[in-house]
């Protein structure tokens, strides 16, 4: 998927990861914002990938929740055999990424708002930094959470279901005026169905700042290398690549 224009397209394995490691420009002289999203999308991943799945398996946190085979906890693994069991994963997200962010237009890494129906788990298994990119320090009183997002690999905004109806008027007034842009147009009311389940909506930092105003801020922090984000089911969330 190009992040500009949110359209697919073929690309050779060893092109893909070579702009991954190295980066590569647009047209246009910006950097290209390319992802792989939910692979392998024709089989089950344990079929395809044995080992990693495996692999995967182990690095989960509370495996007595989330383990898609053995959660004691994990009502799924506890459904009757003749009920049609959704697609727990694990599945993978290759993407590449930016820092800055760019508001108003479609040309950054990113998942957009959307909600799902079972708690997930997100995983960060590796960031690629640039190759004369500083390792970022904070010192003791600069807070997490600013600008510059410390060498995270994303950053991600959660709201609470509760907020649901709060976010959605929200949403929709923002629509009404033009604020967002989806596969390469400005997303527009006879073209959005719903302005979350769509998963046709990046809100940016200005209307996120906007809407703590009226309460409906969303928990907003960054995701390092080798760490899990536990996602509640119900609860609309976006991520963003920074690397």
């Amino acid at each position: 998927v190009d992040c500009v224009g949110f359209f697919h397209f073929k690309m050779r394995e060893s092109e893909f990861f070579r702009g991954y490691e190295q980066g590569v420009a647009s047209d246009q002289g910006r950097p290209r914002m390319l992802k792989v999203k939910d692979w392998p999308q024709d089989t089950d991943f344990n079929r395809r990938l044995v080992r990693h799945n495996q692999a995967f398996h182990d690095l989960l946190p509370l495996p007595f929740y989330t383990h898609t085979l053995a959660g004691r906890l994990n009502l799924a693994t506890r459904m009757p055999d003749w009920t049609r069991a959704s697609d727990l994963g694990p599945k993978t997200y290759i993407a590449y990424g930016q820092v800055e962010e760019h508001e108003g237009v479609e040309c950054d890494s990113v998942t957009k708002v959307h909600q799902d129906m079972s708690d997930a788990v997100n995983i960060l298994l590796h960031t690629q930094r640039a190759p004369h990119e500083a390792l970022v320090v904070r010192h003791g009183t600069q807070r997490a959470g600013d600008r510059t997002w410390g060498n995270a690999g994303a950053v991600w905004d959660i709201w609470v279901a509760d907020d649901v109806p709060q976010l959605r008027a929200a949403l929709e007034g923002a629509l009404e005026a033009g604020a967002f842009v989806h596969e390469g147009s400005r997303l527009a009311r006879d073209t959005c169905n719903d302005v979350i389940f769509d998963h046709s909506v990046m809100i940016g930092t200005s209307l996120i700042e906007d809407m703590a105003g009226s309460g409906c801020e969303p928990w907003r922090f960054e995701q390092h290398e080798d760490e899990a984000v536990c996602i509640p089911g119900g609860d609309p969330h976006q991520v963003r690549n920074l690397r």
